[in-house]
């Protein structure tokens, strides 16, 4: 039970998409408490559906009633409920039902029953006892979900109404409106087959007391209608009896009664009227194809009642439709036949004949008819028989099947018959394969087949179509194919001999076409023929062969150049059919052998006097068939031993006894030979011994031989990855039975073989792992799951077992990254590949979510590493592995690593990716005058790390080409060539600052300008002799520009950070950067323009060269480099200044370059910082470009420098003299194309 209406009755109550109030109940009829039923289950069929027994306690009645709620449907699970409610008597027999609408599973507007009750009501005449709901609908059990409520008995023993009386009241009419709770009178109206909700159909309701109270209304996209507050009276509620085109359908008549009675009164406030329509009747059907069901369009269809007569011509689907038929009996007909020949085979399902006319009767709910088909069937036919080849008798009783091989559905088995005949009749048009047994058990296999072009004999095609409609004489044949074998052999006393080149014809008796002809040949005069059909033979040899007459036959009879040899399904071969020539100087017909080698029954040990005896035979090798040579064979008569005797096989593995006496002789060979014929060791492979008797009827004894090899094990041990081979691997092979344990390596293929093997059940071993590779990871199949061990027989059917493979995997490993260079983020699903350079293989893989690749379990090889070029989220490929940029050797996107013993795991194999800009610009001198040797720094506002800093060149110009795509801050010195400067590149950017911002659109930023001019109040000189004492305060100009003259201590060291930016000022030892312009000079600041003894200014350590006073010329300053300074390999170099000429502030500084190198590799080294300090206060630093190059201008003369790769490093001394030297310019850069201005030259190479 359950409370209506509430919050916690969802998700038990009924709650949908399709109404959002708890319980669905429109009409609050559920009052405070109902019955709720569910289905059980999760994704299955309905099995466990939801029933409701009702069970009377005391008498019973004639009539129940009550509500269901929430009969809806659901599309995603192809629910639509529907309920049948049924009456038992007491018997249990039932007495009554009713079918709720069937919901619909379209949309919401299709289910009124979702929030409106339905109610039933069943009336009998007889006492009901038992009442069960139960669901009938289709769909998932466990969404079904419906109540049930207001359940009402009528007609009890005690009631004072009778059944109909409760059924039909009589009314008393009243207008007089009820004051205490509202009525209504509402309905729904739905057509009665689909239970579609029909909608804008007209509903009148009219008082029965009182013409005024009369209103029409329509019902609504639910198909219901609804009338509140209706004053008390009798009404009438009546719809009209035919509606058209209501919710789709064209025209609908009424199904139940057309008008209701509905009483409003006290008692009863809610009235319903319900209403049902049906469709129109409608008649449809096919013409079809009988034999695949194919359409058959352009068919004319009649449809005849009463004197109406309508037709119809099916359409290219062989479909026909006719519509909005009223009641009545139709007959459809069609023609009797079609395409000129296809007879009408079958009419519609419940038909009579004649098979072209059907009666269809619209009536009631049988509305609707479908399916009035009518077949017909062309008529082609296959037909063929089955027999023996050799006789030509029919086979009986064999299943013969055809398929069309356009619809392989379409397939026919039939028997054949009495005379081995089948035929398929009345197909279509159609390829049909035709497929016969492939051996019958009392005859054999397939011989002969139709003519054609399939390589198998028991399956042919045919087509069917309209030119060719009948295929006859598809014939198959059988027979069991054997063989005869024999000698011709010319008689000797000494040694039998065959004779070759004997004409032998052979004839089956019962069908002389099957003939086969053949010659003797060989040293045993062999003859063979195969492939027989099995007939008993008639063997004809001569009578005289080289001037011999024929001395033995091979049956016995008189005629002993003819031989009758049966071949049959159970003995398809016969062997040593023989004939025997010799010529016998007294002739006796008793004297004459006419048995055949075979052994006879005779026991007699008597010495035949008339013909002498030998016995013959062959041994060879079982496989190859090689005669064995040199096999000792004995023959041993147990009754009487001194007729015992001994030889040995010749070079053709033959052997012979003769002129024996009668005996019944054992011919042997021992068990077991070793060193024959090229084979090391040999068992028997057939019977050691075998009986041959000699007497007066069998003068001739044959037994062969067959020996095989002892058994071999053989395999390999190979890398998994390649199937290279892994050589010197240990194979151990046990055999626990022979108490046999040996061991042996592969060879440098791999390879390993154990010959020479007795039967055993032996187990090969290998070491589960490898050193010099990795672990197995691949074994023989067997029983076990081992993959180091692996069991194998040796028995007499197995003596080769090859192939018994282990593999092994290296474990190497490879690793690396894919970013963005600017913000140092992972690329997702980037493919990069590796390839062996040994073995062309190549394995691809995907970064992660982080960007990182890893390659494992990988062999020993040199790998190329391939990444992609370009990426869509970052741009082309900007660094690589050092290999790639340094040596020049790969591109960036490609890198080879070695994998080895040593080297097991290579990690940080990475690749960065970003768009690249350029930002350009220029230094002046007021407008139109350049300055050259201008330090111009740009670095990433996004990541600081990536800078770049340049010099302008002779025309003032600095590039920064390919660099990151990133939002830059680009600096320049507050003072360049003595001049401050003036006016920057953007208006709200510091005069020495500039914001620039490349972007994938426009990556190029131009005319980044710089101007520089001295203040009209102030001009600063030099004297290049006058000294300088420097003050201990540093003072301030008028402007506020640092006039040069600081204290003596000011030589603090700013990082290099600081240097490059061109920072000039430094507090408590950290730099410090002031914007607004010129720098100024501010109380706790100090002014690091330090001068020497001179009144010149000197550069203290944190000032840039760039940054000096520029002197002019002096054409007498000559420098040298000493050789000491580039042969050392230590860490920095001292660099000593000499001059002739004393300088003076004008004068020209030197320039001090070189190359910074690994010292494993010698290759030189990029992006490296290298800083320069001189014994008077002079410092610098810049970096090294992609040749490793660095270069410091405006070297002030008359000094000693240290050049050092890291700040207070250890120095080289590098002694100059005054020998001239060009400074030369370095190679331009991917981020700087900055011009160099002659010097004079000094040389420090690093390493």
């Amino acid at each position: 039970m359950e409370r209506a209406g509430m919050d916690d009755a969802d998700p038990q109550g009924f709650h949908s998409q399709c109404t959002f109030s708890y319980d669905q109940d429109v009409g609050n009829t559920l009052g405070e408490y109902f019955l709720r039923l569910n289905g059980v289950g999760e994704g299955a069929q309905m099995n466990m559906q939801p029933s409701l027994l009702m069970t009377y306690t005391l008498e019973g009645s004639t009539e129940v009633a009550g509500n269901i709620y929430d009969i809806d449907g659901d599309e995603a699970t192809g629910r639509e409920d529907q309920f049948k409610v049924t009456a038992f008597n007491a018997a249990k027999q039932e007495i009554g039902s009713q079918l709720s609408p069937r919901a619909s599973t379209a949309d919401c507007s299709a289910n009124v029953w979702k929030s409106h009750p339905w109610e039933f009501l069943i009336t009998t005449t007889e006492i009901i006892r038992y009442v069960r709901i139960d669901y009938v609908g289709s769909g998932v059990h466990g969404d079904v979900n419906f109540g049930v409520d207001n359940i009402r008995a009528f007609g009890c023993s005690d009631d004072t109404t009778t059944p109909s009386q409760s059924a039909s009241p009589s009314f008393t009419p009243s207008v007089t409106s009820s004051t205490f709770v509202a009525s209504r009178i509402s309905g729904v109206i739905t057509e009665h087959v689909s239970g579609t909700l029909l909608e804008g159909v007209p509903v009148a309701i009219q008082c029965a007391t009182d013409s005024n109270l009369n209103v029409v209304l329509t019902t609504d996209s639910n198909g219901a209608y609804l009338l509140e507050d209706a004053p008390d009276c009798a009404y009438m509620v009546y719809v009209p009896l035919v509606a058209n085109d209501v919710s789709g359908f064209p025209k609908v008549t009424v199904y139940s009664n057309s008008s209701v009675d509905v009483l409003i009164d006290v008692d009863t406030r809610v009235g319903v009227a319900d209403f049902e329509y049906i469709v129109l009747g409608a008649i449809s059907g096919y013409t079809l194809n009988d034999f695949d069901q194919s359409p058959i369009p352009d068919v004319t269809v009649t449809l005849e009642c009463s004197g109406i007569t309508e037709q119809r011509q099916t359409d290219a689907e062989g479909y026909y439709l006719f519509d909005l038929l009223p009641e009545c009996v139709y007959t459809v007909s069609v023609p009797t036949m079609v395409e000129d020949d296809w007879p009408i085979m079958e009419g519609p399902i419940g038909g009579s004949s004649p098979l072209e006319s059907h009666e269809v009767e619209i009536e009631g709910v049988n509305r609707n008819f479908t399916h009035v088909d009518f077949k017909y069937l062309p008529q082609g036919t296959i037909a063929g028989v089955l027999r023996d080849f050799v006789t030509k008798e029919p086979i009986v009783g064999e299943d013969v099947t055809i398929t069309c091989l356009e619809d392989e559905s379409i397939t026919f088995t039939m028997a054949t018959d009495s005379n081995g005949a089948y035929e398929f009749i009345e197909l279509g048009y159609c390829i049909y394969a035709i497929l016969a047994p492939q051996q019958v058990t009392a005859v054999g296999p397939i011989y002969l087949g139709p003519v054609d072009e399939e390589d198998d004999l028991f399956i042919t095609t045919k087509v069917i179509d309209e030119n060719i409609r009948a295929h006859g004489g598809v014939d198959f044949e059988y027979t069991t194919l054997g063989s005869i074998s024999g000698h011709i052999i010319e008689w000797d006393l000494s040694s039998p001999a065959g004779i070759e080149n004997v004409p032998i014809n052979l004839v089956c008796s019962v069908n002389e076409n099957i003939t086969f002809t053949t010659n003797s040949s060989g040293v045993l005069g062999d003859y063979e023929v195969t492939d027989m059909p099995v007939c008993t033979y008639i063997v004809t040899v001569p009578e005289v062969v080289d001037g011999l007459p024929i001395f033995s036959g091979y049956d016995g009879d008189d005629t002993l150049n003819v031989a009758d040899v049966i071949l049959t399904i159970n003995s398809p071969d016969k062997q040593n059919v023989d004939f025997y020539y010799y010529l016998v100087p007294s002739p006796s017909p008793s004297a004459t052998p006419t048995g055949s080698a075979s052994p006879t029954a005779s026991t007699s040990a008597s010495p035949s006097t008339v013909v002498p005896a030998t016995i013959f035979g062959m041994v060879i090798e079982h496989t190859s068939l090689t005669p064995l040579e040199g096999v000792t064979v004995t023959l041993t008569c147990p009754a009487d031993p001194s007729l015992d005797d001994t030889t040995v096989t010749g070079v053709n593995g033959t052997y012979s006894f003769v002129d024996v006496d009668d005996c019944e002789y054992i011919v042997g060979v021992p068990m077991e030979v070793e060193n024959v014929s090229g084979f090391t060791k040999l068992d028997v492979f057939t019977s050691f011994d075998v009986a041959v008797e000699i007497d007066d009827n069998a003068r001739t004894g044959q037994a062969n031989f067959e020996f095989i090899p002892l058994g071999t094990i053989s395999g390999f041990t190979l890398n998994d990855f390649d199937d290279y081979a892994i050589a010197d691997v240990p194979v151990n092979l046990v055999c626990t039975e022979l108490g046999l344990s040996v061991n042996k390596n592969t060879d440098s293929n791999g390879f390993y073989e154990f010959t020479d093997l007795e039967p055993c059940d032996y187990v090969v071993s290998v070491p589960s792992s490898v050193d010099s590779v990795g672990p197995i990871v691949f074994g023989p199949m067997d029983n076990d799951t081992l993959l180091f061990s692996h069991e194998v027989e040796i028995s007499d059917s197995v003596r080769e077992v090859t192939d018994r493979t282990f593999k092994y995997l290296p474990q190497g490993t490879i690793a690396g990254k894919l970013f963005d260079f600017v913000p140092g983020t992972g690329i997702e699903n980037a493919t990069v590949s590796i390839t062996c350079a040994e073995t062309d293989v190549t394995i691809t893989n995907v970064t992660n979510a982080a960007g990182e690749y890893e390659f494992t379990n990988l062999p020993f090889c040199d790998y190329l590493v391939v990444a992609p070029t370009s990426v869509d989220t970052a741009g082309p490929i900007y660094t690589g592995p050092l290999d790639g940029p340094v040596d020049g050797t790969n591109p960036l996107h490609t890198t080879t690593v070695v994998i080895n013993s040593t080297i097991l795991a290579v990690g940080d194999v990475d690749f960065s990716y970003t768009q690249v800009a350029t930002i350009s610009g220029h230094t002046y001198e007021d407008i139109d005058t350049a300055i050259p040797d201008v330090f111009v720094t740009i670095i990433c506002t996004e990541a600081p790390s990536i800078m770049f800093t340049t010099e302008t060149g002779i025309n003032g110009q600095y590039i920064f080409a390919d660099v990151p795509m990133c939002d830059y801050l680009v600096y320049v010195p507050d003072i360049a060539n003595e001049k401050p400067i003036v006016e920057g590149y953007g208006s709200s950017d510091p005069l020495n600052e500039a914001m620039v911002f490349p972007t994938i659109q426009e990556p190029v930023v131009e005319d980044v300008d710089f101007i520089y001019r001295n203040p009209p109040s102030s001009s600063p000189t030099a004297s290049g002799s006058a000294s300088h004492t420097p003050s201990a305060t540093p003072t301030t100009s008028p402007d506020g520009i640092c006039p040069g003259v600081c204290a003596d201590n000011c030589n603090v060291e700013c990082d290099i950070t600081c240097q490059l930016l061109g920072i000039q000022y430094v507090e408590d030892g950290q730099c410090t950067h002031l914007t607004g312009g010129a720098n100024k000079c501010e109380s706790g600041l100090e002014c690091c323009m330090c001068t020497g003894e001179d009144a010149s200014p000197s550069p203290t350590s944190s000032q840039t060269a760039s940054q000096l006073p520029i002197p002019s010329p002096t054409p007498s300053a000559t420098v040298t480099a000493s050789p000491s300074a580039t042969e050392t390999a230590s860490p920095s170099a001292t660099v000593t200044t000499s001059a002739s000429v004393t300088p003076s502030a004008s004068a020209l500084g030197d320039c001090i370059h070189g190359i910074v190198k690994d010292l494993t590799t010698l290759e030189p080294l990029s992006n490296t910082a290298v800083f320069l300090t001189c014994d008077k206060g002079f410092s610098a630093s810049t970096v090294t470009d992609e040749n490793g190059e660095y270069v410091f201008y405006n070297v002030p003369e008359e000094d000693s420098c240290e050049v050092s790769i890291s700040e207070g490093g250890d120095s080289v001394d590098l002694d100059v003299n005054d020998s001239q030297v060009t400074c030369v310019e370095p190679s331009p850069s991917p981020s700087s194309s900055a011009s160099v201005s002659s010097s004079p030259s000094h040389t420090a190479s690093l390493t």
